[in-house]
C-alpha cells in the first residue's frame, strides 16, 4: 500500500473510529505472547491488540508509526486503520505463509489463524532474544539484536497433516494449550489433520468437533494429530482440544464428501464499490442455504443461491459511520476486502473486492 494511502487510512481511523490508548505496557512474556488467541479485526479493542502492535513494530517493515500513538512504546489497545494497514504489510511479507493458504494474493488485514500463527512465532523468538540478551556477555549483544530482527522459522500450514510448524514454537511454553491452526480446515472421513500450537499435554489430550470427542489424538512434535472418524455426518463443526491442562480457543472444520467438490469462485462483479455495495458471485459449488463469506471485517452467514451459480452479499464493515454509496473525496481511500465462500462442501479460493472511502 502507498504511504501516502496509509496515511489517509490513518486520518480515517482517528476520524470514524477513535483511538484507546493503553494504561499500562505490555511485555512480550511467554503469557503475553498466548494472549495472541483469537481472530482480530478493525473496530475490536484489548490487550492482545496491544500485543499485536507491539509485535508489529518489532520489524521496521511493519512499523504502525514513527511518532505519537502505535509508534514503539506508544502502541494502545485499539485495532483502527493504522494498525490494519500494518498487519497488510505484514501479512504481504509473510505471503506464503498466511496467504496463499487461503488463496489470496494481497494482504487483508484481518488476523485469522494463518497470520496469528506467524504472529506468535515471531513473539516468541522476540521473547527468546530478550531473555538472552539478558544474560549473554556485553560481546556478543549485537549479535543477538540481529537475531531480533531476523524472521522466524517457517510454518507449514496446509496440504498435509503435518506439524512441523510447532518447531518454530520450540522457544515457547505455556500452562494451558494454546490452538494456532490446522494443517487443514476441509477433510475427508478417515483423514488425518493436524493441530499445531503449544502448552498441549504429553498425553490424554481431546479433540472435540462439535459435541463428538475423540480421545485417541496422538501428540507429536508438540502438536496433536488426529483421524476424522469414518462414520461422522458431513458439515462444519467446531473444533477444540481440551486435557488436564485446560481448553484451547475454538476454530472450525469442515467434514466434506472426498467425491464433492468444494465451492469455486469464476467470477464476482462489481470489483470495488462504495460502503452498502451488493456483490453478486458467480461460481459453481453454492448451496440452497448455508453460505457464509469469510471477510475482512467478518463473517456473512447463512446466503441463500437458488441455482448453486450465483450469490449475492453486501459490503458493510461494521462500525463505520458511513451512508450507502457514500463518497468520502478527501480520503480517496481503496480498502482490500478479502473474501472466501464456505459451506458444507468446503472453501474456495480468496478474492478481493476494493472498498472505496
Amino acid at each position: 500500500m502507498p504511504v501516502q494511502q496509509i496515511l489517509k487510512a490513518g486520518v480515517v481511523s482517528v476520524l470514524l473510529f477513535g483511538i484507546a490508548l493503553s494504561a499500562s505496557a505490555a511485555t512480550l512474556s511467554g503469557s503475553g505472547c498466548a494472549l495472541l488467541s483469537r481472530n482480530l479485526r478493525v473496530g475490536m479493542s484489548g490487550d492482545d491488540v496491544l500485543l499485536l502492535q507491539k509485535v508489529l513494530n518489532g520489524s521496521k517493515e511493519t512499523q504502525l508509526a514513527l511518532t505519537g500513538p502505535g509508534s514503539p512504546g506508544n502502541e494502545t489497545t485499539y485495532f483502527g486503520n493504522i494498525t490494519k494497514a500494518a498487519v497488510m504489510k505484514f501479512q504481504e511479507m509473510y505471503k506464503n505463509e498466511v496467504l496463499t493458504p487461503v488463496g489470496l494474493t494481497l494482504g487483508s488485514g484481518y488476523v485469522g489463524s494463518f497470520t496469528r500463527a506467524k504472529m506468535l512465532a515471531l513473539c516468541n523468538t522476540q521473547q527468546a532474544v530478550a531473555v538472552k540478551s539478558t544474560v549473554v556477555p556485553a560481546a556478543t549483544k549485537s549479535s543477538v539484536a540481529a537475531a531480533a530482527s531476523s524472521p522466524a522459522p517457517s510454518t507449514t500450514t496446509s496440504g498435509s497433516a503435518s506439524l512441523s510448524g510447532a518447531s518454530g514454537l520450540s522457544s515457547f511454553s505455556s500452562a494451558v494449550p494454546v490452538l494456532t491452526y490446522l494443517s487443514t480446515y476441509t477433510a475427508a472421513r478417515g483423514e488425518k489433520v493436524g493441530i499445531s500450537g503449544v502448552g498441549f499435554a504429553s498425553s490424554g489430550n481431546v479433540v472435540h468437533l462439535g459435541t463428538r470427542t475423540i480421545s485417541d489424538a496422538t501428540t507429536v512434535d508438540g502438536g496433536v494429530s488426529f483421524i476424522v472418524p469414518t462414520d461422522i455426518p458431513l458439515g462444519k463443526y467446531e473444533l477444540w482440544v481440551s486435557s488436564s491442562k485446560g481448553d484451547t480457543r475454538k476454530t472450525f472444520l469442515i467434514i466434506t464428501d472426498a467425491k464433492v467438490s468444494p465451492p469455486v469462485v469464476t467470477d464476482f462483479t462489481p470489483k470495488e464499490g462504495f460502503y452498502g455495495t451488493v456483490v453478486t458471485v458467480t461460481g459453481t459449488g453454492f448451496l440452497p442455504q448455508g453460505n457464509s463469506i469469510d471477510i475482512s471485517y467478518g463473517i456473512i452467514k447463512d446466503i441463500p443461491s437458488a441455482d448453486g451459480k450465483t450469490l449475492q452479499f453486501t459490503v458493510a464493515p461494521p462500525l463505520l459511520q458511513l451512508s450507502v454509496g457514500e463518497d468520502r473525496p478527501e480520503f480517496d481511500i481503496k480498502d482490500p476486502q478479502g473474501f472466501y465462500i464456505m459451506n458444507d462442501n468446503g472453501i474456495s479460493g480468496g478474492s478481493v473486492f476494493y472498498l472505496k472511502i
